[in-house]
């Protein structure tokens, strides 16, 4: 079957960007999106997502839909509306109804009014510290993103990443679904607004992407990064040995000792495994790390200290700080 070329307009594309609060199925919320008053929005339950149009449309349609008709039609399209709930998009060569939804069927969407200015260095640091955050969590800390004044920090419980973005903001916390959606929108920021349960992210086309936050708090998590350091440089070596030897580990671990990277602890009697020698001059050191965690932490780190904790190793990067937490191994 021939692959469809997307065109592009600006209602298309406002339509694909609500389109980051929509899905093929669920509740009325999650599929039909609200278009009037010169703008669209869309909401699924957690994210709410806004944007300026030039048409003056009053529908619910089903946004997947929609942004297939208008997609199919090209650039020389018309919208009928047949009917309250029924739109035709059609061109010369192509028609398609889409069904719409009972506009009272769907919550009005405010966002929340912009209170500081912002920029995307807030975006980079959210984008670093995203990857540790699990919509699967079962703890607030393990699913969240705290934001706050200067840093944004997240963490999987044995990786701490906090990335520096220099702005006054509050703390909240939020879910790693706005920031992908942050990311996925391809946008440059332009202020920031809040409440007690929603913070609401504006661009510089005068859109905005609103959240539910996490109400609950965070324990100082920061005290585990205050600590006395004396980082030292850590060669790109280390990480590509790490990955070499990592798919011959059998509990996805990888122990450093004695100049060598294996996938396996030193004093184990084993006829199975890999082991690499690290062509570092003068690293001895004596540390094990989850692989998945070396992984997430290996394109920041550029200095870090193996000896300042006997339970975890702290690094620096590129306006980010972290700790990763070792992997206890008994002599045998």
């Amino acid at each position: 079957m021939k692959k469809i070329k997307p065109s592009s307009h600006p209602l298309l594309d406002a339509l694909r960007f609500v389109s980051l609060a929509q899905h093929d199925e669920g509740p009325l919320i999650s599929t039909h999106c609200i278009i009037e008053y010169e703008s669209i929005t869309a909401f699924d339950g957690i994210l709410a997502i806004g944007a300026r149009i030039q048409e003056d449309l009053i529908a619910c349609p089903n946004t997947k839909k929609f942004v297939l008709a208008l997609e199919r039609a090209g650039i020389e399209y018309q919208i009928v509306q047949v009917s309250p709930r029924r739109l035709l998009v059609r061109s010369e060569e192509f028609h398609a109804y889409v069904v719409c939804a009972d506009r009272a069927a769907l919550p009005s969407l405010i966002p929340d009014a912009p209170v500081t200015v912002v920029d995307d260095r807030l975006l980079i640091a959210l984008a670093k510290v995203a990857p540790l955050a699990s919509a699967k969590g079962q703890t607030v800390v393990v699913a969240s993103i705290q934001l706050s004044a200067g840093s944004v920090i997240a963490t999987n419980r044995e990786v701490i990443l906090e990335a520096w973005h220099g702005i006054e903001l509050p703390t909240v916390l939020l879910p790693r679904v706005v920031v992908d959606a942050l990311t996925k929108s391809k946008k440059s920021l332009a202020s920031f607004g809040f409440s007690e349960t929603t913070a609401t992210f504006y661009f510089t086309d005068q859109s905005w992407i609103r959240t539910q936050l996490y109400v609950e708090r965070w324990p100082n998590v920061k005290a585990l990064l205050d600590v006395p350091v004396n980082p030292r440089p850590v060669p790109p070596e280390l990480f590509n040995a790490a990955a070499k030897v990592a798919p011959f580990s059998e509990n996805g671990d990888v122990y450093f000792h004695d100049g060598f990277v294996s996938s396996h602890p030193i004093f184990a009697e084993s006829n199975s495994g890999s082991e690499l020698k690290l062509s570092i001059e003068g690293y001895h050191a004596s540390r094990s790390y989850r692989t998945a965690n070396l992984a997430l932490i290996a394109k920041h780190v550029i200095t870090w200290d193996e000896t300042s904790s006997d339970d975890a190793t702290l690094f620096f990067g590129d306006n980010i700080r972290g700790a990763i937490k070792h992997v206890n191994y008994e002599k045998s």
